[in-house]
């Protein structure tokens, strides 16, 4: 009597991980960066995780601290493009004004993450339950940072600051050349703004 083994689903979770946490080191993109490892429960700590939990097993975060994760629907509302140098999103079809989005208070910026496949997304995060790992659900990203622009869209000025993910300088240009890439515009006295190196 044989005994046949169906190793499909394992197939396909180790293709996840793989995706997940293997890259190809000789990408012109470098090697993406995954999420701080002192973030990964920041999107499920709840009231009840609280009562249940050893005192010394997590560090205490405020109700305003749990990021939200996005589903597919959501993604694809924040899911951008740029045609004639202007960011427009997928979902809407309609240009991106800069000056009406805010980050941290700071009028005319909105939050970048660059996913695995050179996808970029752009959000505010109005109430704080959105970080750069809300759009890629906490996985590894090619870039993230701040981005700020004028209400034609044009791009006036990019950053590194991304505590979830601290890109390096080298990535900060490499999201550059990406944006650029896809089709974005830059103000002629545009210059990427190192916050981490």
């Amino acid at each position: 009597m044989s005994i046949i083994y169906d190793y499909s689903s394992v197939i396909t979770e180790l293709k996840i991980v793989q995706n997940f946490f293997c890259f190809d080191v000789d990408s012109p993109y470098g090697r993406p960066i995954p999420m701080r490892s002192k973030y990964s429960q920041e999107h499920k700590i709840t009231a009840s995780y609280y009562a249940h939990r050893p005192v010394f097993d997590f560090p205490v975060l405020e109700p305003e601290s749990v990021k939200h994760y996005m589903n597919e629907e959501e993604k694809r509302a924040c899911s951008i493009f740029f045609t004639e140098g202007k960011a427009i999103r997928t979902l809407t079809r309609e240009a991106i004004d800069f000056t009406a989005e805010e980050v941290d208070g700071k009028s005319g910026s909105m939050l970048y993450v660059i996913d695995l496949a050179k996808n970029i997304y752009l959000y505010s995060n109005h109430d704080r339950h959105y970080s750069h790992s809300s759009a890629v659900s906490g996985g590894s990203v090619l870039g993230a940072g701040e981005v700020s622009g004028s209400r034609d869209g044009t791009i006036t000025s990019m950053n590194n600051k991304s505590g979830h993910y601290r890109p390096s300088e080298d990535l900060l240009l490499k999201s550059v050349e990406i944006f650029r890439e896809k089709g974005a515009i830059f103000h002629s006295h545009f210059k990427p703004e190192l916050c981490h190196k």
